[in-house]
């Protein structure tokens, strides 16, 4: 159980920081609505890195996981609400 658990949990942090780049990559080129959409998918898959957290003993280990990725996912999201509040002349 321990095992399946350890590789759940390294598979979504995973996928989940392969989005977070594609979202960085989609907000540095101004398409913000699909870097959005792709934020969608990483809070999902927080919730489900967070279910899977409280039915493995390595609980505190994936929680440090969540907190790093709601940090870029908050970093992200503030460059593209700062990218979309700039004037067209600062761009």
């Amino acid at each position: 159980m321990r095992r399946r658990a350890t590789f759940g949990g390294i598979f979504l942090f995973k996928i989940s920081y392969f989005l977070v780049k594609i979202s960085r990559f989609l907000s540095d080129s101004n398409n913000i609505v699909t870097a959005q959409i792709y934020l969608q998918y990483l809070q999902i898959l927080t919730f489900f890195l967070y279910g899977l957290s409280i039915f493995s003993e390595l609980a505190p280990d994936y929680n440090k996981i969540i907190i790093i990725i709601k940090k870029k996912l908050k970093t992200t999201r503030d460059s593209a609400l700062l990218e979309r509040s700039a004037p067209a002349s600062l761009t």
